[in-house]
């Protein structure tokens, strides 16, 4: 009953460019301060911890941050980061995954080429409420 009361929201995505920490493209939820910013904050905590770590082909996939929590998913050229609050359990996880899968198929082949009103438009349509 309490997780129904809590349940889970994906407030934001984004897409950005591995390496650069340039943002392709997003969606929200709600107003969000700065993407630009938050988009090069997580590549940033991203690349300091599989560097910190030496983990060889380990990834960041997670970032629990009190209320909210930050999943991570990379692809070729670049990561789509989810913003979640609410209760998370283990059975959501594979919502969020699935979702980006088809943020996958539908990006990566002209992920390069789109703009970002284009890439906006496609988030916006997989992960509107």
């Amino acid at each position: 009953m309490l997780s129904e009361i809590d349940a889970h929201k994906i407030n934001e995505v984004f897409a950005i460019q591995k390496g650069s920490g340039i943002l392709l493209g997003s969606y929200s939820y709600n107003a969000t301060v700065d993407k630009e910013m938050i988009s090069g904050m997580l590549t940033a905590i991203k690349s300091f911890v599989e560097d910190a770590f030496q983990g060889g082909n380990q990834n960041l996939e997670a970032i629990a941050y009190e209320l909210y929590s930050i999943h991570i998913q990379k692809f070729h050229s670049y990561y789509v980061a989810s913003v979640i609050s609410g209760t998370y359990s283990s059975s959501f996880e594979s919502k969020p995954r699935n979702q980006l899968f088809k943020v996958l198929k539908k990006l990566s082949p002209k992920i390069n080429a789109l703009s970002r009103h284009e890439v906006n438009t496609i988030l916006k349509t997989l992960f509107k409420r």
